[in-house]
């Protein structure tokens, strides 16, 4: 598995239905809602390894590439959209102010949890 440590929403709902189609695959990876490939929030089988070394070794940065050269598994947005948080899954936290929306957005989503455990009591 490889997850960007500039996405700080993924949640264990999208990892584990990311790991449950990985049985049969070389390659899981999802697309965001804008259909750009998620290469790092993907699970990698060490079966990719002699594919990847030959893409490196011919220049190829792209991950991409690799997806059409092994048995990968394209996980579509809308197999994951009804996922909890999957609004989020793709924020990228890469620059102090999208740093500051992550803490922001994170803050609200707490406390639109603690709301929904604990709502508003009822005064007569």
């Amino acid at each position: 598995m490889i997850l960007g440590c500039d996405l700080p929403f993924i949640t264990t709902d999208l990892l584990r239905s990311l790991i449950g189609q990985a049985d049969a695959y070389d390659v899981v990876v999802p697309r965001s809602e804008d259909g750009r490939f998620q290469p790092l929030c993907a699970l990698y089988a060490r079966s990719c390894l002699t594919e990847v070394a030959h893409l490196i070794e011919s220049g190829e940065a792209k991950p991409r590439a690799l997806f059409f050269r092994v048995q990968a598994r394209v996980v579509e947005w809308s197999e994951i959209s009804s996922l909890p948080g999957a609004d989020f899954f793709f924020f990228d936290m890469n620059t102090p102010e999208s740093y500051q929306q992550a803490q922001a957005l994170s803050q609200s989503l707490f406390n639109s949890r603690q709301e929904a455990k604990n709502p508003p009591r009822r005064t007569n």
